[in-house]
């Protein structure tokens, strides 16, 4: 049976940091190649209408799909941007039977 994995990543933000950090991440390309790796099926930024944090939805087709972004080169530089403009995040880990 199928196991896909869902995350929802509550960013803490900076001040400022929830737009300068969607922005960046999408200017550098970044987000572009992880769309890309191997079992995504989705890596969704939602900027808040009111606050600073920002939600990060993941959904990858399995753990090992997971595993493999997570220890992708790029996932360095997105950590990098994380300590730039997050003071924080928060995870909640779903996995979907079927």
């Amino acid at each position: 049976m199928d196991k896909t994995v869902v995350l929802n990543v509550e960013y803490i933000m900076k001040p400022g940091g929830a737009k300068a950090f969607v922005q960046e991440i999408t200017d550098t390309g970044l987000l572009s190649e992880i769309l890309a790796h191997e079992g995504c099926l989705r890596y969704e930024y939602f900027l808040p209408l009111e606050g600073e944090n920002l939600l990060l939805v993941e959904r990858w087709t399995d753990a090992d799909a997971l595993a493999k972004h997570a220890a992708a080169p790029c996932m360095a530089k997105v950590r990098e941007l994380k300590e730039k403009y997050a003071t924080d995040t928060k995870l909640e880990k779903y996995t979907i039977l079927g």
